[in-house]
């Protein structure tokens, strides 16, 4: 292993364990990856020296920027590959392994198509454990194209009369995004994008008090579900029916009356991998003669 790659695990391990605990130290490190404690000490050292890590006076440790982006890039490439290869029958243990060796050697445009065929391989029962709220993002942008095949997903969701009420805002700008995690103090997360789901009133079936919640909810779904599929992560964070909330999203998108922000969605690159799961419970299943 050269020394690049050697550099790419040390910054790898530290990211892992600061989601783990919230704090690193050069011990914790050794730990993780099994090595001696002179050999890491070292390697910390050459990791200040090029401006990847501090240390502060207690010895922990902190990413830099640049250290934060080349951990996570291998981070995200090492969740893919584990969870790919899991999902072709490796044990769990076999796929993480290897998917250390093949993380720091996949081009770009190689990583890309893996990518995209696992995300087409996914069966719906398994998109559909896999969509967890995923609350941690890396500062890697959404795509034009993904952010698109997300709203063509949401809109496909069914609606009372097929009148379709939605409206969507993506927002992108540094400005908005600050102002839009300020509206509750649930929806204050790091994602690059936010996706504002919101009910025309006027085209709603019922108007006013018709089925809009319904409906926006049905293609908020659709378009968590496709972020999963898509590699993303994303958080719902409910603003409707909160009045305050409402008035915040309301002022920040200049929103006429008739426009009610449901949601906000955030959506990025995951820094977290929560573990697939269904919560089916037998006893809330009635079957009434």
């Amino acid at each position: 292993m050269n020394i690049h790659e050697s550099a790419e695990d040390y910054l790898e391990a530290i990211l892992m364990i600061n989601e783990r605990s919230g704090r690193v130290r050069s011990i914790d490190v050794v730990e993780e990856l099994g090595y001696s404690k002179p050999s890491i000490s070292i390697a910390m050292k050459h990791l200040r020296e090029n401006g990847y890590i501090t240390m502060d006076n207690e010895g922990y440790i902190t990413l830099t920027g640049s250290g934060f982006e080349i951990a996570q890039r291998i981070y995200t490439r090492h969740r893919l590959l584990t969870r790919f290869l899991t999902g072709l029958g490796v044990s769990a243990e076999a796929a993480a392994a290897d998917a250390c060796k093949i993380e720091h050697d996949l081009s770009e445009e190689a990583f890309d198509k893996l990518t995209r065929y696992a995300a087409s391989s996914v069966t719906p029962e398994e998109n559909m454990y896999r969509r967890r709220s995923v609350r941690a993002f890396t500062a890697e942008a959404v795509s034009a194209a993904d952010a698109e095949s997300l709203l063509r997903c949401a809109m496909a969701a069914p609606s009372a009369c097929n009148r379709r009420p939605w409206e969507f805002y993506v927002v992108r700008s540094a400005e908005k995004l600050e102002a839009l995690r300020a509206a509750t103090r649930y929806t204050d997360y790091n994602a690059p994008l936010i996706v504002v789901v919101a009910g025309n009133t006027a085209r709603s079936a019922g108007g006013e008090t018709g089925f809009w919640v319904q409906d926006c909810s049905a293609a908020a779904e659709n378009l968590l579900l496709e972020a999963d599929a898509l590699g993303l992560g994303a958080c719902w964070c409910g603003i409707y029916p909160g009045v305050t909330a409402v008035k915040r999203v309301r002022r920040v998108l200049s929103l006429p009356e008739e426009i009610v922000p449901l949601a906000l969605i955030h959506v990025g690159h995951p820094a977290e991998s929560p573990e697939p799961r269904t919560q089916y419970e037998p006893d809330k299943v009635h079957t009434p003669d």
